[in-house]
């Protein structure tokens, strides 16, 4: 997995462009920053490059401690992939961002997970391994967001979107400014692209 610290670059728009597409994404009074956005992008585009259909998945994690560094949820991470490939196979991508607002003791963290869409398909049966891998770890809780999981059909604007959007949640700057220095903010997998396949997400072929 590839890691990220604190970026000062940020975009005050509600549109990103990615490979030459314009896209609707989320942002706050902080905006949001785009080498996050950039993740979200390019790990869906990888994932869709290898299955036509992409299940996309949301969750949150709360950590009832004030780490100083995100091991806890590396941990987490390792053993959820563990147990999702073991039941869903072939390859995934996920990405999480930490926050903490000024009035919260502990931070939290936003996650999402890109899976093989011919295999997994509910957002509760993904929820149960989210949950199971929490109760391993005493220090961790999980909460399943409404609306959390979303299909994406390669080089289909509107699942595209649907999906993009909601995970754009993730990219706002507000709220990570209490990250202390040198902790990466947030973090994604490293899947790589189907060289078969180009551009997965360009709808304008």
């Amino acid at each position: 997995m590839s890691s990220y610290h604190k970026q000062n670059a940020q975009v005050k728009s509600d549109n990103y462009i990615y490979n030459k597409q314009r896209w609707k994404v989320q942002h706050s009074r902080k905006e949001i920053i785009p080498k996050i956005m950039d993740r979200i992008f390019d790990q869906l585009s990888a994932a869709l490059s290898w299955y036509s259909k992409v299940f996309v998945v949301r969750f949150e994690l709360m950590i009832y401690e004030q780490p100083n560094d995100n091991k806890l949820v590396s941990k987490f991470f390792d053993n959820l992939k563990k147990r999702l490939h073991k039941h869903y196979g072939g390859k995934l991508g996920l990405i999480w961002a930490r926050e903490q607002s000024a009035t919260a003791v502990h931070p939290h963290y936003h996650c999402a997970v890109y899976l093989n869409g011919h295999k997994a398909h509910k957002a509760w049966g993904v929820g149960r391994h989210v949950e199971h891998v929490c109760g391993s770890l005493a220090e961790l809780t999980s909460w399943d967001p409404k609306n959390a999981g979303y299909m994406v059909h390669r080089g289909d604007t509107r699942s595209i979107q649907e999906a993009i959007y909601r995970v754009s949640y993730l990219a706002k700057r507000e709220t990570k400014d209490l990250t202390p220095k040198n902790v990466c903010t947030y973090q994604a997998s490293r899947l790589k692209h189907n060289p078969d396949i180009k551009r997965p997400l360009n709808t304008l072929q």
